[in-house]
Parts: structure tokens; C-alpha cells; sequence
């Protein structure tokens, strides 16, 4: 069956909100638990500004760590970060991709940490 470009506008649209749900779903709650440690740190310790930059940077890091190496767990996914404007939506990725974001993952997370 031949795909049409509204039909792959519609896959992508669709993965687009998934994507974009998951990152809602966990960004909002980790976003809030971030601002309550630094307010929390901030009374007992008053934080100069930055410490609270490097601290939210030493956040998105860990967080985007972590997300890679949730992505990279599907090789449909994985492929899709590789090139989320590819051709193919049911694409997979090949294992040295999956290898290399979760090497990258390890990297973010670790400077994170």
C-alpha cells in the first residue's frame, strides 16, 4: 500500500504529540520537583545566581540523559530521533545507532551528575 504525503503528515503530526505528551509528562513534574529543591536550598542556604544556573543546567542535562537512554530502549524511536523527517515513518535503526545514543546518553548523564 502506497502512503501518501497527507498520510505520512498525519503519522507524524501523531508522533509529534506523542512526543511531545511524553515530554509534558515527565518535564512538568521534574520542572516542579527542580523548583522545589532550589526553594527548599534557598532557605537554608541562600543560593546565588549562579549556583541556581549551574544547578538547573546539571537538571537539563541529567534529565536529557536520562530521556536519550529511554528513547534509544526502542529501535523505532531511536530512528526516529536519528531523522525525524525521514521517508520511511516504520523505519528501525541499526544496533550501532542505538549504541551511539546510548553513549551519549551516559555522556549527558554524567555531566549532569
Amino acid at each position: 500500500m502506497s502512503e501518501t504525503p497527507l498520510t505520512q503528515g498525519s503519522k507524524r503530526g501523531r508522533m509529534a504529540a506523542l512526543v511531545a505528551g511524553v515530554g509534558l509528562t515527565v518535564g512538568a513534574p521534574a520542572g516542579f520537583f527542580v523548583g522545589r529543591a532550589i526553594k527548599a536550598a534557598h532557605r537554608t542556604h541562600p543560593l546565588g545566581w549562579s549556583e541556581v544556573l549551574s544547578l538547573a543546567l546539571a537538571a537539563i542535562l541529567l534529565l536529557c540523559g536520562v530521556g536519550l537512554l529511554l528513547v534509544s530502549l526502542s529501535r523505532s524511536g531511536a530512528a526516529y530521533v536519528a531523522d525525524p523527517h525521514g521517508s520511511e515513518p516504520g523505519r528501525t535503526s541499526k544496533p550501532t545507532q542505538i549504541h551511539y545514543f546510548r553513549q551519549q546518553a551516559a555522556v549527558l548523564a554524567l555531566a549532569g551528575a
